[in-house]
């Protein structure tokens, strides 16, 4: 988890941004990659570094593990679309059992 952060959805994929309450915050993954990797993944997500970009920002952050990049929202946050717990996954698996009850 790192502190200081709110999740939001936007549909399919999760939105991050920073926010001033220190007491919230969200679950990450980190992961150690090479240079052509992150290259790969900034281009997943449409970050183009130097540039105004459409859907993310990519920020440097520190975690426990050390210093690490977070693709940061770059777009509106409505706030009904809120993730209040942090955790993707969690938001997804009630997703489905949401599905499967209603079907």
């Amino acid at each position: 988890r790192i502190d200081g952060w709110a999740m939001y959805s936007m549909g399919g994929f999760s939105g991050c941004v920073p926010i001033k309450d220190e007491s919230e915050s969200i679950v990450v993954e980190i992961y150690d990659v090479d240079d052509e990797t992150l290259k790969r993944l900034n281009q997943l997500e449409g970050y183009t570094e130097g540039e105004d970009n459409r859907f993310y920002d990519r920020h440097s952050i520190k975690t426990s593990l050390g210093d690490a990049y977070i693709y940061v929202w770059a777009g509106i946050c409505n706030s009904d679309r809120r993730i209040y717990h942090g955790d993707w996954d969690v938001h997804e698996q009630n997703l489905r059992w949401q599905r499967r009850e209603i079907s």
